[in-house]
């Protein structure tokens, strides 16, 4: 290695190391904006935790078990700040995904699951209109898109493109679809509740059965 014009070079042969040479003590990667501020922009802890932007970089075993994490935020408890992790793309398309996180099995090298987010013009009619989609893999290489939240806040299961509130949609499943509301507390109920805000004497609400579009019965409540 050597040291000239404040600089770190590594010779091509051989193993290359940056080694604080003692025991316990953290590297600091550090800038300064005159002679008498440094700043620590980043950091490597003598426990092998990395803080970017954060010198108190910890990890915090009372948290949870995870064997692995990437924690993004402060340690100054005394200021009341919020945190942001942002995934950036680009789209010109109007549906294009902008970013994704993939869950990774690393045992097969396989993607269970994943969140993706993406434009979504089809639905809203702004330039800055969004959807999410969650995926997860049948455990036959499918990762097809389960849920949806589209740019006007419908969600719909089994279908990308909501038409409603809330779409069920099922078209690769054999036998009835059902929406199973299942209260295992004893003494309790389950709750369908359907309300409406009607100023006339009109229902307030209504349960539709339809057939390949039509309706063949329906309730009414007054």
């Amino acid at each position: 290695t050597e040291y000239a014009n404040n600089y770190i070079r590594f010779k091509p042969a051989g193993a290359a190391y940056i080694d604080h040479n003692t025991v316990g003590q953290d590297i600091n990667f550090r800038t300064s904006v005159s002679s008498s501020l440094d700043t620590t922009p980043f950091v490597i802890k003598s426990g092998g935790n990395v803080g970017i932007g954060n010198v108190v970089s910890q990890a915090y075993v009372n948290e949870g078990t995870y064997t692995t994490k990437l924690r993004v935020g402060s340690d100054t408890s005394g200021t009341d700040n919020a945190s942001a992790i942002q995934i950036v793309g680009k789209d010109s398309s109007g549906n294009g995904i902008l970013g994704v996180i993939e869950f990774l099995n690393h045992r097969d090298n396989d993607v269970v699951a994943k969140i993706a987010g993406r434009r979504d013009l089809g639905s809203g009619s702004y330039l800055g209109a969004g959807q999410l989609d969650f995926s997860t893999d049948d455990g036959n290489g499918n990762l097809d898109i389960r849920m949806s939240i589209d740019a006007n806040g419908n969600v719909g299961i089994g279908t990308a493109s909501p038409g409603s509130k809330l779409e069920v949609y099922n078209s690769a499943t054999s036998g009835n679809t059902q929406l199973h509301i299942h209260n295992d507390k004893a003494g309790d109920a389950a709750v369908l509740r359907l309300e409406g805000k009607r100023t006339s004497l009109n229902d307030t609400g209504q349960v539709l059965f339809v057939n390949s579009g039509n309706v063949v019965a329906k309730i009414e409540a007054r």
